[in-house]
């Protein structure tokens, strides 16, 4: 095992960060000697994460910051590795891959990874530079799904040779059990213009028209919540559009809904979608990106291609079509077709269990921690 350095933001407790942290205790339960060649460079760090990489036993340095863009940053990362006798460098998504990528022109010697778990969709002005920068640097680059890799490829002429694609993966969990409520469905996500939450809003109304008796749980928080508020209320649908920001129970409003809906304007992989299935609850979602690779259309959940064009600027430039393994420009779902899927779902509970069961069967069977964990270490070690 080589000292490696882990390079990335641990300010919030979001997928990648947890995803993280998952590998971190994987690791102590499978290769518990290993963890004293673990270090870790964060660039902020929050309470929670602190305590968990405490109770592993990670040495942890904090950047200290004075300004946005500090470049003392890269003397701190510098004397950690000289300090240390790093031997890998491990970047995580923008920031980490960045920093990583810069840092390494002065250590030509260590061995550089970088995760691209997603960001280099949105990459643009001296965010496309550094992108490209990193990924010329970069030894490995592991892509948290085949449309990652085919976005790398398209964009930023990343090598091939460089590209390995290791699939998420998380902890089993168990299925509370709850009873399907079939009038309720949740999403689960940042509230901003890349998830799309405005599609469910329009999709409720179309419900409603169709007088179906169904409640929708929104869960997370994001700059569109105050305008998606204002929006529910002016079509007058407060009393089924239900609210809760950031919750800690996200399992258990999962377990107890039909569908879980996602319609993503892009989307890496889809995390979110893992967690449902744990619940035995399938998802109804935009077919794009990295979405196909786990969702199994008609069989674990319901996948639909966008058809709308999207109406002013878009910090979104380009999306994956993986049948044609291209790019093109993003779309947004029709709320119209969406509220037509769900409606047809919602009114057949036993294709709905049958699809909650294989969607149960599909992320216990191909998306393992166990199975992650395996893959990484080997390409890393």
């Amino acid at each position: 095992m080589k000292k490696t350095l882990h390079v990335t933001s641990l300010s919030r407790k979001a997928g990648l960060e947890v995803m993280f942290l998952n590998f971190l205790k994987q690791m102590s339960k499978e290769q518990p000697e290993s963890m004293k060649y673990q270090y870790v460079f964060a660039i902020g760090l929050s309470d929670y994460f602190r305590d968990e990489l405490n109770k592993l036993g990670v040495t942890v340095y904090v950047a200290e910051k004075r300004a946005k863009y500090d470049l003392s940053i890269f003397k701190q990362i510098n004397n950690v590795i000289e300090s240390n006798e790093i031997k890998v460098l491990y970047g995580q998504n923008f920031a980490g891959n960045a920093l990583v990528g810069l840092i390494s022109i002065r250590h030509p010697s260590v061995r550089v990874i970088c995760h691209e778990h997603g960001t280099s969709w949105n990459a643009s002005g001296v965010k496309s530079l550094l992108t490209l920068l990193w990924v010329k640097q970069a030894d490995n680059i592991i892509c948290n799904s085949n449309a990652a890799k085919v976005l790398l490829q398209k964009r930023f002429k990343a090598s091939d040779k460089k590209l390995v694609v290791i699939l998420n993966g998380v902890p089993l969990q168990t299925e509370l059990g709850y009873k399907k409520n079939n009038n309720r469905i949740v999403f689960a996500g940042r509230l901003d213009f890349v998830k799309s939450p405005i599609t469910l809003i329009y999709m409720m109304n179309e419900l409603i028209k169709s007088n179906l008796d169904v409640h929708l749980d929104i869960l997370g928080d994001g700059v569109c919540l105050d305008s998606l508020i204002d929006l529910t209320e002016q079509l007058n649908l407060s009393d089924r559009i239900h609210f809760h920001g950031n919750v800690d129970n996200v399992r258990e409003f999962m377990s107890k809904a039909s569908l879980l809906i996602l319609p993503s304007i892009r989307e890496a992989l889809g995390n979110v979608t893992m967690e449902a299935a744990f619940q035995k609850t399938p998802t109804v979602a935009t077919c794009v990106d990295g979405i196909p690779e786990v969702i199994i259309h008609n069989k674990t959940g319901i996948l639909i291609r966008p058809t709308e064009a999207l109406e002013g600027y878009s910090p979104v430039k380009y999306v994956v079509d993986l049948i044609h393994n291209s790019l093109m420009k993003p779309k947004r779902l029709s709320p119209r077709v969406l509220a037509k899927e769900v409606e047809e779902l919602l009114s057949d509970k036993e294709k709905l269990e049958l699809m909650g069961q294989n969607a149960y069967l599909h992320i216990k069977n191909n998306f393992s921690i166990e199975r992650y964990y395996a893959e990484l270490v080997e390409m890393m070690y």
